[in-house]
């Protein structure tokens, strides 16, 4: 069954814990919690004093990292079934501006922060203390990532650079240079070998992540990208772009598997995009409000979800594939059943 909810104040960012609960921030600086299952409203927090920037839930759905304009980072401890929902255990104390990026270590025991600051920060999810300063873009961080194993983190920023770190030492390992713009995301492969980054210039690029080798370019989107992963098994590249296409390629040689016109005959570019954690589904959304999910494998349009009155801004898959949410300009946040759609289709 599909759920509505009513939110206030905008929408700025979203999380989905691995027990159907959903967290979003706010403009006005709050954090609502939802339960999925049962399309009810769990908790709202006054988190921040202004625009929540980011959020990010641990693996084990216990812990809740959020962080505001107003340079404040939370962490929370996350319990649906308690009053409130939520409760404040510190705060990460450090950054000199505000983070706009969160990762989490497989484990919980780490997490990385990328501010506007030009640095990253890991910091000792137990002690909230940071326990390496990562340095050397010359602009805010735009995204970061954890390899499968913890042992490295990726940075990528708007100087145009990715950087890969030890977890353990801090120590800066490469230096990806090549793209042409603003880096909006990186990510590991499956082995923790290669990197992929995706930007402003409409490339996804693969390099090798000791070395800051550059292996592969994927010059094969007109806009910039919404989402660059790779599959579950390293064999491929999965990439959302502004353009209106969902591009599935070969990350060792770049040859183009497949390719998806997501934009539905709106002949516009979409405005979100993302992939599933597993790799098979990405959801689309354009200017026709309508949220579209398509199987990757065979390039077939699984589900077309409608409802939204106006422009759907943020999209994000759930933990195990199941459920998309999204978040629109018409002040709703929706939870859509992708597996029981994909069941009626059968």
């Amino acid at each position: 069954m599909d759920r509505i909810f009513r939110t206030t104040g905008g929408v700025t960012s979203l999380a989905c814990a691995a027990d159907g609960v959903v967290v979003n921030g706010s403009e006005e600086g709050t954090l609502t919690l939802w339960d999925a299952e049962r399309g009810r409203q769990l908790a709202v927090h006054k988190a921040h004093t202004d625009a929540v920037c980011a959020i990010g839930v641990s693996p084990d759905g216990r812990a809740l990292l959020s962080a505001g304009r107003d340079k404040v980072v939370h962490l929370w401890d996350l319990n649906p079934k308690s009053e409130g929902g939520a409760v404040v255990r510190g705060q990460l104390e450090g950054h000199e501006d505000f983070v706009v990026a969160i990762a989490w270590t497989p484990d919980g025991r780490t997490v990385v922060t990328g501010a506007v600051d030009l640095t990253a920060r890991l910091w000792d999810v137990k002690t909230r203390e940071t326990t390496h300063v990562l340095r050397g873009h010359t602009t805010m961080i735009m995204w970061v990532a954890f390899s499968a194993d913890g042992q490295r983190v990726a940075t990528a920023a708007a100087d145009s650079t990715s950087r890969v770190w030890d977890v353990a030492s801090g120590a800066k390992l490469s230096v990806l240079r090549g793209h042409e713009s603003v880096v909006y995301m990186v990510a590991f492969s499956p082995d923790g070998r290669r990197v992929v980054t995706g930007g402003d210039d409409g490339t996804a690029r693969v390099w090798r992540a000791e070395t800051g080798e550059e292996l592969v370019t994927l010059r094969e989107h007109a806009g910039m990208l919404h989402h660059a992963v790779f599959s579950e098994d390293g064999k491929r590249v999965l990439s959302v772009g502004s353009d209106g296409v969902v591009k599935v390629c070969d990350s060792f040689g770049a040859e183009v598997l497949r390719s998806i016109d997501a934009t539905a005959g709106t002949n516009d570019g979409l405005n979100a995009g993302v992939v599933s954690r597993d790799g098979k589904l990405a959801c689309t959304a354009a200017s026709d409000h309508v949220v579209h999910v398509w199987d990757l494998d065979t390039g077939a349009a699984v589900a077309a979800f409608e409802g939204h009155e106006d422009s759907v801004q943020v999209l994000i898959f759930s933990p195990d594939g199941k459920r998309v949410v999204s978040s629109g300009d018409d002040g709703t946040m929706r939870i859509w059943n992708v597996e029981e759609k994909m069941v009626k289709a059968e």
